[in-house]
């Protein structure tokens, strides 16, 4: 589907949702799964795969957002929604590259609010909250470099299943930024895609044993002995064939000593010149 991800290990999760449409590629065939995302190019990631949660508050007015930008729209849905703020000067940084902690954090606002849960009461919220932030601590060695505002929502990725879960602790990096190779791995997931439409295709699979016997035959029919002369034939032509011969002549003569046309195997061989046939060795060896 694109010329560059055939060895990414997101191929799957980015075939899986190029085919639905919710991501696309370049002009030129590529995918760049190792180019980094920008928070503008998240909101309208965002809009693709929540379409349908609510609006949650009257959309915020961001001074480095012009009404002609190409994502003006997407960030004003994402804001409606409360999946993105602004910064402390109330910038929303559209071309800012959206950090792991980041996507973590918008990701599971829009799955909580495509999933109304019920209320918990306090006693219950604050239990929940130490647990998922033992989670964290379990899951990251670097736990302690992840924001306080955003240890829930990523305790939350945890307990969701939405961040790989691995035998040994390993490091988040929260302030890394996001490939698209990386978003499309955690979009995978946040969608439930099938893990059979993520398996690559491998040829016989799901094929009977007799079948696939069978396919093979037909495949070697008339692939006869006539056909596999051609090997013997280019062993007979190779120009190292009786260099292979003479290799073990000259391992049983004295070092040198030259093989000469007499010995066995030598036979029309012109003698090894006295001058050139290898190098000579240096104080350097």
């Amino acid at each position: 589907m694109f010329s560059d991800i055939s060895q990414h290990w997101a191929r799957p999760c980015i075939t899986a949702l190029a085919k639905r449409d919710i991501i696309r590629g370049y002009p030129n065939g590529t995918f760049r799964p190792s180019a980094v995302v920008s928070r503008a190019e998240f909101a309208s990631l965002m809009q693709q795969v929540f379409p349908q949660i609510p609006v949650k508050r009257s959309p915020m007015e961001f001074p480095d957002v012009f009404a002609e930008y190409w994502a003006n729209g997407a960030i004003r849905w994402a804001s409606e929604r409360g999946l993105f703020s602004g910064d402390e000067q109330g910038r929303f940084l559209p071309k800012q590259t959206i950090s792991r902690v980041q996507a973590v954090v918008v990701l599971v606002s829009g799955l909580s609010a495509e999933q109304a849960s019920e209320a918990t009461s306090e006693p219950e919220a604050a239990l929940a909250e130490q647990s998922l932030s033992q989670a964290v601590a379990r899951t990251f060695n670097d736990a302690q470099s992840i924001p306080r505002y955003a240890l829930e929502s990523v305790g939350r990725a945890i307990e969701s299943s939405l961040l790989e879960s691995l035998p040994e602790p390993r490091a988040m990096h929260p302030d890394r930024s996001m490939t698209r190779g990386e978003v499309a791995a955690l979009l995978c997931r946040a969608l439930n895609i099938p893990a059979a439409e993520l398996t690559p295709d491998l040829p016989g699979l799901g094929q009977t044993r007799q079948n696939l016997f069978q396919g093979l035959f037909r495949q070697e029919s008339g692939f006869g002995a006539e056909k596999l002369a051609f090997l013997d034939r280019t062993i007979q032509r190779s120009s190292y064939r009786k260099d292979i011969k003479r290799a073990a002549l000259r391992l049983q003569l004295p070092e040198g000593i030259p093989l000469t046309p007499a010995d066995p195997g030598m036979e029309g061989a012109t003698p090894n010149p006295a001058r050139g046939e290898t190098p000579t060795k240096d104080a350097c060896g």
